[in-house]
């Protein structure tokens, strides 16, 4: 697994990429060796946005997250991962991730899957 960073007006720390990469292989095992994650980190104002993209080949799983400094964390159960990744294993589809207070919903078109964190 490939990780890119990209980012714009921010510096990221060593400790930030280090969580990043950390979080990203435990993610290994459920994708080929030749995925690609980019992550996208930028600030403006007083808040920070952070995207994760992952491409599968034709499908695109992205997760996206705002806020001020280090609010928003969140991980996802790896079974869940796994159900997401074989959904999208049927077609050339973008998955939307839409995070709750305590739940996170995968939308790939007429399908969404709903987990609580």
């Amino acid at each position: 697994m490939r990780i890119d960073y990209q980012t714009k007006n921010y510096k990221p720390k060593d400790t930030l990429k280090d969580v990043i990469e950390k979080k990203v292989q435990k993610l290994d095992k459920y994708f080929d060796d030749d995925v690609t994650v980019k992550v996208a980190m930028r600030e403006s104002n007083d808040r920070e946005k952070m995207e994760l993209t992952i491409f599968l080949g034709g499908t695109v799983l992205r997760s996206e997250v705002s806020g001020k400094r280090e609010s928003a964390r969140f991980i996802v159960p790896g079974s869940v991962l796994q159900d997401v990744a074989r959904l999208c294993s049927k077609g050339d589809e973008t998955v939307m991730i839409d995070l709750g207070e305590r739940h996170v919903s995968f939308s790939m078109g007429d399908t969404v899957v709903f987990s609580r964190l």
